[in-house]
């Protein structure tokens, strides 16, 4: 139970760097806000995938196809957190003024952000079990 605790925190921070982009350059940042955080959370497993066999451990080398996945279901979730969390920092400065965005879109990236999350823990047991 705590790893999803653990998981939520971390997609907490690209829906809050999100929403502060979103706020701040409202539709133009949407795009640049998923985008960037897609790229973060490639940055940070980019030294296990290219150096592999150096930094893994001799159990887990043949699962390279496996975490690949895995790294792909995070760079997902990543995205649509950050473009979840711009769009309501789009709402909410466009408060005054005639809604720029619609509920569609929040849900659709929900549901996205929700299937990155479970198939990223469902790739996680798929190694572990």
């Amino acid at each position: 139970m705590s790893s999803i605790y653990g998981f939520a925190i971390r997609l907490s921070i690209p829906l809050i760097v999100g929403f502060l982009i979103g706020r701040i350059f409202g539709l133009e940042g949407e795009l640049a806000a998923s985008v960037g955080a897609s790229a973060a959370a490639l940055a940070l497993c980019w030294p296990v995938i290219v150096l592999w066999d150096i930094v893994v451990v001799e159990g887990f080398r043949q699962l390279y196809g496996q975490f690949m996945l895995l790294y792909f279901f995070y760079c997902l979730a990543f995205f649509y957190m950050a473009r979840i969390g711009a769009l309501f920092g789009i709402q909410v400065s466009s408060r005054g003024s005639k809604l720029a965005i619609s509920l569609s879109k929040i849900i659709e990236s929900a549901l996205i952000a929700i299937i990155g999350g479970v198939g990223t823990k469902f790739v996680e047991h798929l190694i572990i079990g």
